[in-house]
């Protein structure tokens, strides 16, 4: 029902699909009103490009991006998991792009989050890598 969320995940399951990755949204919305368009297309739009990139390295058939999105005791709560091709590689809590080192898209999740005084994990799951938010 957030129009640019919406978008958003529509973009990023059509991205998903065409690279044969499952892709799962539950979504729980409706008070999550206070996000700014920015933040959404910041938080949502780097998660799921990073959760996507990272699941079309593992093995077919066993590539997925999963979202949950809901609201809990006035919180909004997030969490995507996704596999992928090997575990990314990890420098004070927060992972690091492959070879370029650069890891903006975490950086910039991490600050918008921050900014609404929430608080952001990523770690490694087992087989999957797992980005956990609280706003």
């Amino acid at each position: 029902g957030n129009a640019y969320l919406d978008v958003i995940i529509r973009d990023k399951a059509k991205t998903a699909r065409e690279k044969q990755i499952d892709f799962t949204a539950v979504i729980h919305f409706e008070d999550g009103a206070f996000l700014d368009p920015l933040d959404i297309s910041t938080i949502f739009g780097n998660a799921l490009d990073n959760a996507i990139v990272a699941a079309s390295a593992a093995p077919q058939g066993k590539r997925f991006v999963d979202l949950d999105l809901r609201c809990e005791d006035g919180q909004l709560l997030l969490l995507v998991s996704n596999t992928f091709g090997r575990p990314p590689r990890m420098v004070d809590g927060m992972p690091v792009a492959g070879h370029t080192g650069h890891g903006f898209g975490t950086k910039s999740i991490k600050l918008a989050v921050e900014r609404m005084n929430g608080n952001c994990q990523f770690r490694i799951n087992g087989d999957r890598f797992e980005l956990r938010a609280v706003m």
